[in-house]
């Protein structure tokens, strides 16, 4: 009366469909899969009693043998060794031999699966019938039973997919090596001598240590064909899936910090990914150390489990404490004891230490003077701001004192802890003489953070160090723009902000030539410097014509400089459409809000800055001054010079005129030919830059004048004649962008010159005649950096600009 047995036994325990009867004689799927004995016993009965206990006790008496087997490990090994030397290796010899007996020697690929294919993914990749060894939480809707695990010792694998990349196994174990030696001092949350062992640990892991360990390559092929697999991946992973692992904590964080490419910071997915590890720490009880085994029972067994666990939650709160910081959002991590254990403990490694303890400062820092309760904004009433910084400042060169920083990693984290502390004093109706007191120490940190990475960027490409420096020297060089701009910066210090900016922007810039279209947070803030010093020469009013530092945005904290510059490259944008129409519509006249910006005498200079340059064409020679600046010259390569004198002779002239769209005055007057055998350099490009003045300057009619662009006394040109120079210089070149901002094109952009250059030369010396005309359209390609693109809706670096929402604009 009974239903017939049709379920083996393994399956009729754990109540799962089993489909032995339709498979008999073989094993179902579900044991072959596991590789365990399949038979149907109708007489099969579970013991009575409690079977969760039994399991308990087995798993308790599994663990405890293997603690005793790990404490034991180097006795048993030198015991081994002792007896039979060979002994250990004859096995492994043994094993593997009959592993390929048994399989025929076939090669055995790691592949991990994707449930949505993504674009990558070709049709040829889908059928492959090599064995493949899929990670223990690929689900049977993710993964076909013909790849299913098959248990094989870990020598046999000799390639790993995802999609339609392949990564040989010496590939794997170089990157793999590169990774711990050059990227895990900088993270130290995880420790993994074998790359096959770390994948059969956590596929998105594994992937995630690759792709990190690509930055280093000088091609990014591999980079950015991993790089939206591994994102596609991490979704899946983290949402599709139940992660239960410290691995993917662990995967999340090395995203976090060396970002994936991203063109606008709201496409950054690094701050979710590090909100989700912090999440699920949470969920798993990172935070509570040893007591982790109340949290869940079923993760995955680490060596050393507390440790690293322990770690990996030091770093989601360092993670969470930068990233807050670097969108201008308050964190929602506070101390706990792990964290003021951490401060004192001897065993982490120091540079760790000590950048636990100064994102422990940044939680108090932002408490204190960006979370109140009784204002809209959140920040600290205006006339409190300088006594609660001061008592900070204080608290702050206490705690570096104590510990003793001696790694200049550690040092550009502190000085930019420091840029917080100046920028809470530079938010708007703080009081102007409590903002001055933090502008001089705010200019000594920056250029130090300066001078700092460019001896770093002598040995390792920027792209390799983490989120938190390179971000600390954005944040320098927004400082030191906004500051030679105010008047609160002493005169003598302008020259040397001026040049540690232009240091940021060609170390930014100045990149291998495969790498320049790989947008990050590199090329991001190369740009917004860009558009920064176009606005110098549109609209100078929206940041001389302003008291104080930060003037409109208040609700971003420490990054609300940011967002302040943003605002004031999108308001000069609209300013010229509008001037633009406005002209259009009086037929060609000069509003009277042009006619007005004329009268302005003193007006700041643009930068000049050089955006056509890669490391293939010029080499960055930086040189440090005494009082601490840091100063960049480019130096062409001699194979630049050598594609030049070709391209030259291509185009049937006799000398090159240019460097990779840089002319050849240009490189001149900043001392960057000096010492480069380039032959017959002046008259030849002279007559180039006259040829092109003329041809740009038909469309306009302005009067004579001549502009000085950056100021020197920093790069020595070559001795000539002193230039002339006159204080409506700048005036000049934002007449010339006014009127020709009508009639623009990407393709014939407006230059400076003048148009009785010519006529008025004829009167003077030769050699005075060379200086002037030299000078003159240096300063034009230098303002005109950046311009290329200005009219186009490119200066979305945030990502507010919704496409769904531009009819309500």
């Amino acid at each position: 009366g009974h239903r017939p047995v049709t379920s083996c036994t393994h399956c009729r325990q754990h109540k799962i469909k089993c489909n032995a009867s339709e498979r008999f004689p073989s094993a179902c799927s579900r044991c072959e899969r596991m590789d365990l004995k399949c038979e149907i016993d109708p007489q099969f009965r579970p013991k009575k009693g409690s079977q969760i206990q039994s399991l308990r006790n087995d798993v308790d008496e599994l663990r405890s043998k293997i603690e005793f087997l790990t404490r034991n490990e180097s006795l048993i090994s030198q015991v081994l060794k002792t007896s039979s030397p060979n002994a250990l290796q004859q096995d492994q010899e043994r094993l593997k031999a009959e592993h390929n007996n048994t399989h025929g020697g076939q090669p055995l690929i790691a592949k991990t699966h994707l449930q949505k294919e993504p674009v990558l993914l070709s049709n040829e990749a889908r059928s492959n019938s090599t064995p493949l060894l899929n990670d223990s939480t690929t689900s049977k809707d993710t993964a076909p039973i013909s790849t299913s695990a098959p248990n094989h010792p870990n020598t046999s694998v000799t390639e790993f997919n995802l999609g339609d990349v392949k990564i040989p196994l010496k590939k794997a174990i170089e990157l793999h090596q590169r990774f711990t030696d050059n990227y895990l001092p900088y993270l130290p949350i995880m420790v993994s001598n074998d790359c096959i062992q770390l994948y059969q640990q956590s596929q998105l892991l594994f992937w995630t240590v690759m792709l990190t360990a690509c930055l280093s390559d000088p091609e990014p092929t591999l980079y950015i064909s991993l790089a939206s697999l591994i994102k596609q991946l991490a979704i899946e992973t983290c949402w599709i899936r139940t992660p239960r692992s410290t691995h993917i904590v662990q995967a999340l964080l090395i995203l976090g910090t060396w970002p994936l490419p991203n063109q606008k910071v709201l496409d950054d997915c690094s701050y979710r990914f590090v909100g989700l590890a912090k999440n699920l720490s949470l969920q798993l009880g990172l935070h509570r150390g040893k007591f982790i085994s109340e949290f869940s029972r079923t993760q995955v067994a680490l060596p050393d489990a507390e440790k690293w666990r322990t770690r990996t939650w030091l770093a989601v709160f360092f993670g969470e404490q930068f990233w807050s910081s670097n969108l201008g959002l308050p964190p929602s991590l506070q101390t706990d004891f792990l964290l003021e254990s951490a401060r004192i403990d001897q065993s982490l490694p120091k540079n760790f230490r000590c950048l636990l303890s100064l994102a422990i400062f940044q939680a108090k820092l932002v408490s204190v003077m960006g979370l109140s309760v009784t204002s809209p904004d959140g920040l600290m009433e205006p006339k409190n701001r300088a006594g609660a910084l001061s008592i900070l400042e204080r608290e702050l060169e206490r705690l570096v004192f104590k510990l003793q920083v001696d790694d200049i990693v550690v040092e550009i984290y502190y000085l930019y802890v420091q840029l917080m502390v100046c920028c809470f004093a530079f938010l708007p109706e703080t009081p102007s003489e409590d903002q001055t007191k933090y502008v001089t120490q705010s200019y000594l940190s920056a250029t130090r953070i300066v001078t700092i990475m460019s001896k770093l960027t002598e040995s390792r490409q920027l792209t390799e160090y983490p989120i938190y420096v390179r971000h600390a020297v954005t944040m320098a060089a927004f400082v030191l723009f906004r500051l030679h701009l105010t008047p609160y910066l002493l005169p003598k210090y302008v020259d040397s902000a001026r040049q540690s900016i232009l240091t940021v922007h060609r170390l930014f810039r100045n990149m291998l030539a495969a790498w320049k279209d790989v947008e990050n947070d590199i090329s991001r803030t190369a740009t917004v410097l860009e558009k920064l010093n176009f606005v110098i020469i549109t609209n100078p009013e929206l940041f001389t014509e302003t008291e104080g530092i930060i003037v409109r945005m208040r609700s971003h904290l420490t990054g609300s400089l940011f967002y302040d510059l943003v605002w004031n490259i999108h308001e000069a944008r609209r300013r010229l459409l509008a001037d633009a129409k406005n002209k259009e519509e009086r037929g060609g006249a000069e509003t009277p809000a042009a006619e007005d910006k004329t009268k302005y005498k003193k007006r700041p200079l643009p930068l000049p800055f050089y955006n056509q340059i890669t490391k293939d064409d010029f080499t960055a020679i930086t040189t440090t001054t005494p009082s601490g600046t840091t100063v960049t010259t480019l130096v062409p390569t001699d194979q630049a010079i050598f594609n030049a004198k070709a391209t030259a002779t291509a185009a049937g002239l006799s000398d090159p005129t240019e460097i990779n769209g840089i002319p050849l005055a240009m490189l001149e007057a900043t001392g960057s030919l000096s010492g480069k055998q380039v032959p017959n350099q002046g008259q030849s490009k002279l007559s180039k830059a006259k040829s092109q003045q003329q041809k740009l300057n038909t469309k306009t009619s302005s009067p004579p004048s001549s502009t000085q662009s950056a100021p020197r006394t920093q790069i020595k040109p070559k001795k000539q004649a002193k230039p002339r120079q006159r204080k409506d210089s700048s005036v000049s070149a934002n007449q010339q962008v006014q009127q020709g901002s009508s009639s623009y094109s990407p393709s014939a952009t407006a230059t400076t010159g003048n148009n009785n250059s010519d006529t008025n030369s004829q009167d003077q010396s030769p050699s005075n005649s060379d200086v002037i005309n030299n000078n003159t359209f240096i300063d034009s390609i230098f303002q005109q950096q950046g311009g290329a693109n200005w009219m186009e809706n490119g200066d979305d670096f945030l990502g507010w600009f919704d496409i769904n929402m531009a009819p309500e604009f």
